[in-house]
């Protein structure tokens, strides 16, 4: 399949482009290019999960769930909404939305055909930023 017909399938089938750009939303911290890999002990490094990068803000009254640039996903996934109902603290998770195969390994194609594949999709969380009003972006883990 080419990128033309992969592109034009992503839009017919989860159509972002009436996504509302979420009011002072909050930017993740997005990778970072290097000339080559290295290891380090003292580094942690985090799995590839192959999905669209969410951040999800959860308070008592509202749970707002957004792309890296802002976009809304709360129509787009609320199965994932739901699944954020169930944390009972305020918390900002940032994180990745992700569909699991039959294997139970993420599988791009199955997100990118989400309509197909809703009850496979779930939010895999990196450190939470924020927990009970406490930043931790900044602290280390």
């Amino acid at each position: 399949m080419n990128d033309e017909a992969t592109s034009s399938t992503v839009v017919a089938d989860l159509d972002f482009r009436n996504s509302k750009k979420v009011q002072g939303f909050i930017k993740p911290m997005l990778a970072k290019q290097t000339d080559k890999a290295f290891d380090n002990k003292d580094w942690l490094f985090e799995i590839k999960w192959d999905g669209y990068r969410a951040v999800a803000d959860k308070n008592k009254k509202d749970i707002l769930l957004y792309s890296r640039n802002g976009l809304s996903f709360q129509q787009t996934y609320p199965i994932v909404v739901d699944q954020l109902k169930k944390i009972k603290a305020d918390a900002i998770l940032d994180g990745e939305i992700v569909v699991l195969n039959d294997e139970g390994k993420p599988d791009f194609q199955f997100l990118q055909h989400y309509s197909e594949n809703q009850n496979r999709a779930t939010h895999y969380r990196r450190p939470f930023l924020r927990w009970q009003g406490h930043p931790y972006s900044r602290q280390h883990l």
